[in-house]
């Protein structure tokens, strides 16, 4: 762990869309993102950039590209280069679960504590909902005590009183074993509408993963 490397008046956390417009006007950007993000050809890796490709799981489990070890120490070694007076935008799809829990965990390793960074990020994306297995890997890395970051930012949800909390985002209507999820556009849509998300394509087939994503998105930054 060091001090000094993001300075937390300097980042960012947001949408995939909105860094696609603001990646220009900062001096460095993490970008994580689906493996088969409709955003991918949007980011490269260079000296200003990381770009992370893994979903937003957070149940181990051979199905989905999970988030690891390489990618928390790719990401440090980015970090490493960046100086207090850069501005950083940190983002994935939706600027909630896996972009919010690399912050935290990238603001305890420029030097802030586990409930500054916490505080932080929540002060930046209040509806924040920040990746479990993600937390738990920052907290195997930078020598944490095990459950504190998840710890820390449950106590947050309640003192928010937040009402997407963590249980919402587990229940078990949106468990994968039991996901039920189907949209089918009319036939009239297809002819006259438009896809309601490049991940929900008017004339392929879309996964329930998907829909189940597309129906979080739509609550409340």
């Amino acid at each position: 762990m060091t001090t000094n490397l993001i300075n937390p008046s300097k980042l960012f956390i947001m949408t995939a869309r909105s860094a696609e417009v603001l990646h220009s006007d900062v001096d460095k950007i993490i970008s994580i993102l689906d493996p088969n993000s409709y955003y991918k050809t949007c980011f490269a890796n260079t000296d200003k950039s990381k770009v992370l490709f893994f979903e937003d799981e957070e149940e181990l489990s051979n199905k989905y590209q999970l988030p690891n070890l390489m990618h928390i120490h790719s990401v440090l070694e980015f970090v490493d280069n960046i100086k207090p007076n850069e501005t950083v935008i940190i983002h994935c799809e939706a600027g909630r679960s896996r972009s919010t829990a690399m912050a935290i965990g990238c603001l305890i390793y420029s030097g802030l504590s586990v409930k500054e960074a916490v505080d932080k990020v929540f002060e930046i994306r209040p509806k924040a909902i920040p990746n479990n297995l993600i937390l738990r890997l920052f907290e195997h890395e930078l020598n944490l005590k095990e459950c504190e970051l998840i710890s820390c930012v449950n106590s947050q949800f309640k003192k928010n009183d937040f009402h997407f909390n963590w249980d919402f985002k587990k229940s078990q209507e949106f468990k994968d074993d039991n996901d039920d999820l189907d949209l089918l556009y009319t036939d009239e849509w297809k002819q006259e509408g438009f896809a309601l998300s490049p991940f929900l394509p008017l004339h392929e087939p879309i996964d329930k993963r998907d829909v189940k994503n597309f129906i979080l998105n739509l609550l409340p930054e």
